[in-house]
């Protein structure tokens, strides 16, 4: 789950985790998705399984589907094409068997977009530069500093490509997830 940098301070899950555990998540890209339409489906006489035309509420169904916009995967990378430092917070959490492994747990702060993001989707990462990560790590940062480096990353710095849905299916993992599609 993702945290929302204009309520990381103040929210409980995040709160102390804001004050001393940060982190930084190294990427070399992202995903995220944008809702299109799908095109206008092709008018054919659809025929049952066993040869009959299509039943009324069959072909209303079909075409409700058709006009139901769908998620397109686009691939979000740097420029310049160096990896990506992304804000994040760490938590270790103990269940309640004391001899049990910790389970040791991340989150990724997200904000309003810039102009290139926007056009994707409604909050993207919190992109650091080399300044804002030491500036992260600083075990005696001050909150108001580390709030200012809580904004979208600058126009110009990131770019994106169409890909295809085999990325949607976790089993999938290969170069081809990040191939633009044709």
């Amino acid at each position: 789950i993702n945290a929302r940098a204009e309520t990381v301070a103040e929210k409980p899950a995040f709160r102390a985790a804001f004050k001393s555990r940060r982190c930084i998540v190294p990427v070399s890209g992202f995903y995220e998705w944008k809702k299109v339409q799908r095109d206008a489906p092709r008018e054919t006489k659809a025929v049952g399984l066993f040869g009959e035309l299509e039943s009324a509420p069959a072909k209303r169904a079909r075409a409700a589907r058709a006009s139901k916009p769908v998620k397109q995967p686009y691939y979000i990378v740097p420029t310049l094409g160096k990896m990506l430092a992304l804000a994040g917070l760490w938590e270790s959490w103990q269940g309640e068997d004391a001899h049990a492994t910790p389970l040791e747990t991340f989150t990724i702060l997200t904000t309003t977009p810039n102009t290139m993001m926007a056009a994707l989707h409604d909050r993207m990462p919190v992109v650091l530069d080399r300044v804002g990560v030491s500036l992260w790590l600083d075990a005696d940062a001050d909150t108001g500093e580390l709030q200012s480096l809580l904004r979208p990353v600058a126009e110009g710095t990131l770019d994106c490509w169409a890909v295809g849905i085999a990325v949607n299916t976790p089993r999938n993992n290969d170069a081809d997830l990040i191939t633009p599609k044709s």
